[in-house]
């Protein structure tokens, strides 16, 4: 007999994540990384390591809003390496880029970047959010 509650599912995780920054201002969607085989061709959705979410905020200040990639992973995992050099790169171009396992992480990292934090990356697939 099970005794915890089931973790939550990425899905969940990931359309919670949309709803609650888009009432934040943070455009997102969803984004397929996948391939497909049809008869002899394979198709590709997206390249290896592309984040579950991109979007844009959409700042009241600024007439174009900044890029965003968000990678959703399930309570308790943590994005592969591929994922994780797609949101260091990302970072380094300008986006705000990171990875969560849970709503909750997620909205507090978004409303620190919003009140004009950054992402800062650690060793590994830690990163801090630097606040002025």
């Amino acid at each position: 007999m099970r005794t915890e509650p089931p973790l939550e599912r990425e899905n969940t995780v990931r359309n919670s994540t949309i709803i609650l920054l888009g009432c934040m201002g943070v455009r997102l969607w969803r984004r397929n990384v996948a391939g497909v085989k049809v008869a002899d061709r394979y198709f590709k959705c997206a390249e290896p390591g592309q984040s579950d979410l991109w979007g844009r905020d959409w700042p009241v200040n600024r007439p174009w809003g900044r890029p965003w990639e968000i990678e959703v992973k399930r309570p308790g995992e943590r994005p592969t390496e591929a994922q994780l050099c797609w949101l260091k790169e990302s970072t380094l171009d300008g986006a705000v880029a990171f990875w969560g396992d849970n709503v909750d992480t997620i909205t507090r990292v978004a409303a620190a970047v919003l009140a004009g934090g950054r992402i800062v990356w650690r060793e590994g697939c830690d990163f801090d959010v630097e606040t002025p």
